[in-house]
């Protein structure tokens, strides 16, 4: 379950794990460390007319799901921050650009890259999807450059997202609006699952990660960890992989 702190003036949200679409909500065995859409709208509710404050160490997830958490900030009837503790990948990236701050400290990451999605059927179906993910992209574009810095062009970012790119905090402030802190990034093993299907994981990333996990990450992004769910558990999980149609 997400975690909240409500403050007197302001609220603390913690956005951790995958960013999941509700319909998969309670499906998970154990602590549930995802990230769902309305989970944040109930807190956002309570948090009316007080500052947010929103904590990120996600490696991403389900892109609509990302956009509406985004949206729900930029309508929040206060100030937001995105604060990232260690990682605002991919989904979780857009809710950062929802708020209307970023803040990072130097060794922190931000990662960028193509939408992706699941698809069967004929040449036509195919051709549908490429362009339903090219329609996307567009999309995504426009949300980094409204925080890109002054001289940065749309073809600059669309070609980082095109090249799976990643960025410390120091590195971030050269293309967008970020606030950099003098304290050291913090990546667990909550990041959440998503991270592993990127190829181009920076080695001080995997070598945290694997530190977290205690298993080894290979140059695709896969863990070599054996599964300690049950299969039925197992089996949720990749019909839950399959279904989620866009990730991000």
């Amino acid at each position: 379950m997400i975690r909240v702190q409500n403050n007197v003036d302001s609220t603390d949200i913690y956005v951790v794990g995958d960013i999941v679409d509700d319909s998969w909500k309670s499906w998970s065995w154990g602590e549930d460390m995802d990230t769902y859409p309305s989970d944040i709208r109930d807190m956002l509710s309570e948090a009316n007319n007080k500052t947010v404050n929103v904590y990120i160490n996600s490696g991403g997830g389900d892109l609509f799901a990302g956009i509406a958490i985004a949206n729900m900030l930029k309508r929040h009837n206060a100030s937001t921050k995105a604060i990232v503790d260690g990682l605002a990948g991919s989904a979780a990236s857009i809710i950062a650009f929802g708020c209307d701050t970023i803040e990072m400290p130097e060794n922190a990451y931000l990662m960028i890259h193509k939408p992706s999605s699941w698809c069967s059927g004929n040449a036509d179906d195919f051709k549908k999807m490429a362009d339903t993910l090219d329609t996307l992209q567009e999309g995504i574009v426009n949300t980094y450059m409204a925080k890109v810095v002054e001289g940065v062009d749309s073809e600059t970012i669309n070609s980082m997202i095109n090249n799976e790119t990643w960025l410390t905090g120091k590195a971030a402030k050269d293309y967008f609006k970020v606030d950099i802190v003098d304290k050291n990034a913090v990546i667990d093993n909550k990041v959440g699952n998503c991270i592993l299907n990127c190829a181009k994981i920076p080695e001080e990333l995997k070598k945290s990660l694997e530190m977290e996990s205690g298993s080894s990450i290979d140059n695709k992004g896969q863990s070599d960890k054996e599964p300690e769910d049950s299969k039925a558990d197992e089996a949720i999980k990749m019909a839950k992989e399959i279904e989620i149609a866009l990730m991000l």
